[in-house]
Formats: C-alpha cells, structure tokens, sequence
C-alpha cells in the first residue's frame, strides 16, 4: 500500500519536471519569432505599473498538508507593491486547516 500512495506522489512529480524542462527549452528556443524575448522586454521598463490586482488569485487554491492530507485554504487578505522596491510586492492573509486559522506575512519579487 505504501509503494502505492509513494506512486501517486512521486508520477506527478516527475511529469511535471518533464514539463517544466519542456517549457524552458522552448522559452529558451521558441519556434517562431514572435516568441522570441526582445531587449526592448527588460524588467525596468515595467517597474512602474502596479500589479497587485493581477496577484490576488480569484480561484480557490487547492492544497492538502500533513500525513493525514488535510485541506488547506489560502486567502490573499492584501497584495501591496512597495514604494521604496519596486520590484517588490509585500502579502498578507491566512490559511485555513481543519479548525485552525494562520495569518501570514511574505512577499514577491520580480526579477
């Protein structure tokens, strides 16, 4: 039975590596121009838009935690850039297991 729950752990995450190392080939040689990453695209050029809005998820994460897999809820109370680094967004909010409820602080950058 343990061989068996260790499968339906250790499958998704070796096929998820295998799509992840895909994608990055293809970002590192895209197949058509279009995709291909400009100079113009550097990360400067876009320090000065805000994009809290676009960091608040507006679906439910779906996450379980524990031996016992019990379901996890995480809400984004706020999403906040920085004035001082702009490549940095500080985020706060709570999760939820079972009964228990935990706030937590953290941030984004961008890079």
């Amino acid at each position: 039975m343990k061989k068996l729950i260790l499968l339906f752990f250790l499958i998704p995450t070796l096929i998820f590596s295998q799509q992840c190392e895909e994608w990055i080939k293809q970002f590192e040689n895209p197949e058509f121009d279009s995709e291909k990453l400009k100079s113009e695209n550097v990360i400067s050029k876009y320090l000065t838009y805000d994009f809290s809005e676009l960091l608040i998820p507006n679906t439910e994460f779906l996450g379980y935690i524990g031996k016992e897999y019990q379901r996890i809820f995480l809400e984004f109370s706020s999403v906040k850039k920085n004035e001082i680094y702009t490549k940095k967004y500080t985020i706060s909010g709570f999760s939820i297991v079972h009964n228990n409820k935990c706030d937590f602080n953290g941030y984004i950058v961008f890079t």
